[in-house]
């Protein structure tokens, strides 16, 4: 076993920092999920060339979202916005419902540039793989025009 260093968040976006014991790199980044944890940077106490720093942390999670499960994500967020949900409210509940890490952990990201003030739209474009510009310059016409639960549905 060996000692990893980690820096991470919380589902609420709050910084955590620690140390665990994992058989190696992969198995210390389950750990950190099981909990919960979004990695942030992992270093090997035993080798610390192996320190690895990523906002999405893991091997391309930008383009792991299956066309399926961006559907019923577009689905899901439409009801919340037609509903009078706030887009900040609705993102938080998405995180909560979602079931794979993949999307999981876009969603978080997506949720934590809106609440930082990012519009909607933009924190898309942070995932070019994940959204075409199609869907990105609807969602930004929804929300310029106050229609963004029409444009989710339009999608």
């Amino acid at each position: 076993m060996n000692t990893f260093y980690y820096k991470a968040t919380d589902r609420l976006g709050k910084p955590i920092e620690g140390n665990l014991e994992a058989k190696n790199y992969q198995n210390a980044v389950t750990q950190l999920r099981r909990l919960n944890y979004l990695p942030i940077q992992i270093t090997s106490q035993l080798n610390k060339k192996l320190s690895i720093k990523s906002p999405l942390l893991i091997s391309g999670l930008r383009n792991k979202i299956s066309q399926k499960d961006l559907v019923s994500i577009t689905q899901q967020l439409a009801t919340l916005v037609d509903s009078r949900i706030t887009l900040d409210k609705s993102l938080s509940i998405l995180v909560d419902l979602a079931e794979k890490p993949q999307a999981k952990e876009v969603l978080i990201e997506i949720h934590k540039k809106v609440h930082a003030g990012s519009s909607f739209a933009d924190a898309l474009a942070d995932f070019p793989k994940v959204f075409s510009k199609l869907y990105i310059n609807m969602i930004r016409a929804g929300e310029t025009g106050g229609t963004l639960a029409s444009s989710l549905n339009s999608v």
